[in-house]
């Protein structure tokens, strides 16, 4: 079976500051996305990417994250499943993985993982009871985005 593609996004930063009024985990900083990770009967979830820092090579292996390695097998960046978001599709703008060699080198091993990246982002919605203390609220979030205010939806990019 033929597996779709991830695609790296930016998330409209109104609609970001607007769901995190109800969850303060969701993630602030504007960076880069990986989408799409998971996908249920009305919602499309996106992850946020996190450059590579000393403290998560301390992080206890779990379905919460997937780390990002180089050709070199060397530590560069993770994913982060606990703070993935429903996105409505008018929020997104597509980033090319061709802007920086980081993102060129992250899509490379995203491409080859894929199966692996799907079935940790399932497990962790499947799963949020276990992880309540690390991950977004997935449900209120999902609510909230389905509710957008009308100023919010007046600043969504342009679709691609």
């Amino acid at each position: 079976m033929q597996q779709n593609k991830f695609k790296f996004y930016y998330i409209n930063q109104e609609y970001i500051k607007h769901i995190r009024q109800f969850d303060n985990k969701v993630p602030t900083k504007n960076r880069p996305y990986l989408g799409i990770v998971f996908k249920n009967d009305k919602y499309v979830y996106l992850a946020p990417l996190y450059s590579a820092r000393e403290k998560h090579k301390n992080y206890y292996m779990n379905n919460t994250f997937f780390r990002i390695y180089d050709d070199d097998n060397k530590y560069i960046g993770l994913i982060r499943f606990s703070n993935m978001i429903p996105v409505p599709s008018c929020y997104l703008k597509e980033l090319s993985y061709n802007v920086s060699s980081k993102l060129y080198q992250e899509y490379f091993y995203i491409s080859k993982h894929q199966f692996q990246i799907k079935k940790k982002a399932t497990y962790t919605y499947n799963n949020y009871n276990d992880f309540k203390e690390l991950c977004v609220d997935f449900k209120l979030i999902e609510k909230v985005s389905t509710n957008s205010n009308k100023s919010i939806i007046n600043n969504c990019y342009l679709h691609q």
